[in-house]
């Protein structure tokens, strides 16, 4: 059995129990069409075979996985979970369609239907706290073989991804669920006697159902640069979180076009879902709200603490046999689907330490700032060399070489840290309790990098070649916004500040006083710390390096 094979199968043994008698609801229950209001994209439209799909136990644990982790504990109203974005991607995938058939596109009721399955069901393995597990599980052995398996040739799929696709294509999942819902519905709706699951996974990956070029674009609606996942998440995490975005859905959906272009990897032309030049403000929109996002709540400093606080959990605990999973721990994506974020804070755990740290974050007991490195917080072209060389390997998730090298010169750093720390006066400061929090560079993705633009017919050309958006990326990483987090516990946050200051600086990368005021220690312990250690303070105003953009391309 291949890799995805045995992947596959181990899913399949994960939902079972979530579908197990569900076919006898099925064939109880009422066959009605159902409105759904969202607050945002107004009124939605189910069919009934789609709320018999909802309503399975699988489908309604998303109501327990926030749309954005622990955002939540700084943003108080972003409490959205995948649930709701899954059912206003179906809407919106309808709403696509739509406008596609308006400028001449013959789309049928089955290949409809099956683009309205992929958007509902493209989240249908994610995890709890979303991605804010995804970080953790993706360096799980079980996904480093799957996702070069040949099945999932011509995609690029998530550690998430992988795990949608092998739920909608394992034996359970068509039996337990698909089956009798096709069953009890088939005389109201004829078409779905022809419905394939596995062209519904395959567009949730982002390939064409069949691998027939004609329906690529089907696959772009779903998993592509301007696809219903992005327009939903960025309209829908900017309302809950009470960030004002300007994003014109409406006005993108008419300029949608879908026409033939060359793939120049597979050398054939394929139907894709572009926009003409009236939707390129919009598409422009899109990216400054990702940015936005960016700055304003993915890379919020206590966003950040938080996530920092359930990667350090889990990275510490998956192993003890505490969780309220089947197998008492969290060491695969099996595990993983079994709970819900109910069931992960509701759980009394017998351990102590994995208690403590659970109540923590319930309760916002966060990691506090103790140095932040940013751009300006860098004394000289030497320590900004030295510390960009590092970052650019601790970033980079495929090579684990790079991460091998990365991971253990940011433990020295820890060391180090605890180490000083401890000796004025951190007693009691354990390796785990220090973060280095290094978050992904804001990324562009395929919105920046893969849209089309039809100019005229027969002219269609990559949005970057019109706007070059990764310089104002570049920018925004290089030179102002992007910032690294050193936390630790509140009541040590000064000796922590004095010793990553100390630990930095004797590894090459110099800080200026930048560093403690972006943290709020300029005036504070630290700074006598270090004064008192003769150790000299850099003023950011005379001693800062930032690199020119063309530096870093």
């Amino acid at each position: 059995m291949s890799a995805l094979g045995d992947f596959r199968s181990r899913i399949n043994e994960a939902i079972t129990p979530c579908l197990k008698g569900y076919s006898q609801r099925i064939r109880n229950a009422r066959l009605d069409e159902k409105l759904i209001r969202d607050p945002i994209f107004g009124f939605q439209k189910l069919r009934a075979y789609e709320t018999l799909i909802i309503d399975t136990p699988l489908f309604q644990r998303l109501r327990g996985v926030s749309q954005t982790a622990l955002t939540y504990l700084t943003y108080p109203s972003a409490i959205h979970t995948r649930f709701e974005h899954s059912l206003n991607c179906m809407n919106l995938a309808s709403k696509v369609i739509r406008e596609l058939e308006q400028s001449r596109n013959s789309i049928s009721e089955l290949e409809h239907a099956e683009v309205r399955l992929a958007a509902l069901l493209h989240d249908i393995g994610h995890c709890i706290f979303s991605h804010g597990s995804e970080f953790f599980y993706r360096n799980f052995a079980e996904f480093r073989s799957v996702v070069s398996d040949d099945e999932l040739r011509f995609a690029s799929p998530s550690e998430a991804e992988c795990v949608n696709y092998c739920i909608l294509t394992c034996e359970a999942f068509h039996e337990m669920l698909w089956e009798p819902v096709h069953a009890r519905c088939r005389a109201m709706y004829p078409y779905l006697d022809s419905v394939h699951l596995k062209r519904v996974a395959e567009m949730i990956i982002g390939k064409a159902p069949d691998d027939a070029p004609s329906r690529r674009f089907q696959g772009d609606i779903i998993n592509g640069p301007m696809d219903v996942d992005k327009l939903d998440y960025l309209a829908r995490d900017g309302y809950f979180t009470g960030v004002n975005l300007s994003v014109d859905v409406d006005r993108l959906l008419p300029s949608l076009r879908a026409v033939l272009v060359e793939d120049q990897e597979r050398h054939r032309k394929e139907k894709r879902l572009v926009v003409d030049q009236r939707g390129i403000a919009v598409v422009e929109q899109l990216l400054f709200a990702r940015m936005l996002l960016y700055d304003t709540v993915y890379h919020h400093h206590k966003v950040r603490a938080a996530n920092a606080a359930l990667q350090s959990l889990l990275q510490d605990h998956h192993a003890r046999p505490v969780w309220p999973t089947r197998s008492k721990k969290l060491e695969s994506v099996v595990d993983f689907l079994d709970i819900d974020e109910y069931d992960f804070f509701g759980n009394k755990y017998d351990d102590v330490a994995v208690a403590s740290q659970v109540r923590n974050l319930r309760y916002r007991v966060l990691p506090g700032r103790a140095l932040v490195l940013a751009p300006r917080a860098l004394c000289d072209e030497d320590s900004h060399t030295a510390w960009s060389l590092n970052y650019s390997e601790f970033t980079n998730r495929e090579d684990p070489v790079a991460q091998k090298k990365a991971s253990q010169f940011f433990n020295d750093i820890r060391e180090k840290i605890r180490g000083y720390a401890t000796v004025v006066g951190a007693a009691g400061l354990s390796l785990t309790d220090i973060v280095i929090d290094i978050p992904d560079p804001p990324r562009i993705g395929k919105l920046g990098h893969e849209t089309m633009v039809q100019i005229v017919p027969e002219y269609v050309v990559q949005l970057s070649d019109l706007f070059p958006f990764h310089k104002v990326v570049t920018n925004y990483s290089t030179q102002y916004k992007y910032r690294t987090y050193v936390f630790g516990p509140e009541q040590w946050t000064s000796e922590i500040a004095y010793a990553a200051f100390r630990a930095f600086s004797e590894a090459g990368i110099r800080p200026n006083n930048l560093a403690l005021i972006l943290a709020h220690q300029e005036d504070g312990r630290a700074t006598e710390l270090l004064n008192r250690s003769n150790f000299t303070i850099p003023d950011w105003r005379e001693e800062f390096y930032v690199p020119d953009a063309k530096e870093t391309q």
